[in-house]
């Protein structure tokens, strides 16, 4: 069967035979994901594994103390790290990915059960790993996104910095609709469902 792991970066896809347990998916995450337990300044990370639905898993990364470094020189170190880090999606993601699995089946824009499986997916991926812009929160981002009940494409396309091709994926991905008597892409019943998710709080630090 195939699982849908969400990390605070991206989102992946991993064919195990049915019900996995946890080790079997953090495995399976970790060659899928390139993650190492150990990082270039010699910080060990443990992995939280969660399981969400039989689908559906997020892997949080959190940082141990290693024996071999001062703790204070370790701590000043992974202090400065996590100040630079955004608020961990994970857990906006895992609320929103239902969502948007049923945006792509009642919007009618994409055709046939493989394709709709797969599209939710292939959605989620572009935004993570290419849209977004990786200098920026990717909270407030998605929050700009679908904080309005109706977008023209070439505002929002000149917002973003992203073609208008893109932008109307995007809005579509998210259940913006195209209302052609008001000649604008408008919200649905998924993007207020989208707006309504808690914002998350947590950091990915231990």
């Amino acid at each position: 069967m195939e699982i849908i792991v969400f990390d605070s970066n991206s989102i992946f896809a991993l064919s195990l035979e049915a019900d996995a347990d946890k080790e079997v998916v953090l495995n399976a995450y970790m060659k899928a994901s390139g993650e190492r337990r150990r990082n270039i300044i010699e910080v060990s990370h443990t992995y939280s594994v969660k399981k969400h639905s039989d689908t559906l898993y997020s892997v949080v990364q959190e940082t141990e103390e290693d024996s071999g470094i001062h703790h204070k020189q370790l701590h000043d170190i992974a202090n400065l790290y996590f100040r630079m880090l955004e608020i961990d999606m994970t857990s906006w993601w895992v609320q929103a990915y239902p969502i948007v699995e049923h945006i792509a089946i009642i919007t009618g824009a994409v055709v046939g059960t493989a394709t709709i499986t797969y599209a939710p997916f292939k959605f989620v991926k572009w935004v993570r790993d290419k849209a977004r812009p990786k200098n920026g929160c990717e909270y407030q981002w998605i929050q700009d996104v679908i904080s309005k009940e109706s977008w023209n494409i070439s505002e929002l396309s000149e917002k973003l910095s992203i073609p208008k091709e893109q932008t109307k994926e995007l809005l579509k991905g998210f259940g913006y609709v195209w209302d052609s008597r008001k000649m604008l892409y408008v919200e649905t019943k998924g993007t207020r469902e989208l707006r309504e998710i808690k914002k998350p709080t947590s950091f990915k630090r231990k």
